[in-house]
């Protein structure tokens, strides 16, 4: 009977273990998803010419970035490789 339970012990620990890994694991990856990321108000048609404003996220959260997150306010973007302001950004979840 002890030995028994002496092995069910075991596996219990090593799956609470294993639970605990992958549970930090995932929350770590979480947060590094939705980092803060620059937002930058587009000034023309041209998209390198965009200026600084509010900081927004790249992790989509169903609600556009906006300058002042103001739902009538001008959407931001972020800028890609080129330096130019198209990708869409998201308002962060506070």
């Amino acid at each position: 009977m002890r030995n028994l339970l002496k092995n069910r012990f075991g596996a219990l620990a090593v799956a609470v273990a294993l639970t605990g890994a992958f549970a930090t694991q995932a929350m770590a990856e979480r947060n590094d998803a939705a980092a803060p990321k620059q937002g930058y108000v587009r000034l023309s048609e041209n998209p390198q010419d965009c200026q600084q404003e509010d900081m927004c996220t790249d992790v989509s959260t169903g609600i556009l970035c906006t300058v002042n997150y103001n739902p009538s306010g001008a959407q931001l973007f972020g800028k890609d490789e080129a330096g130019e302001c198209t990708e869409t950004l998201w308002r962060p979840i506070q």
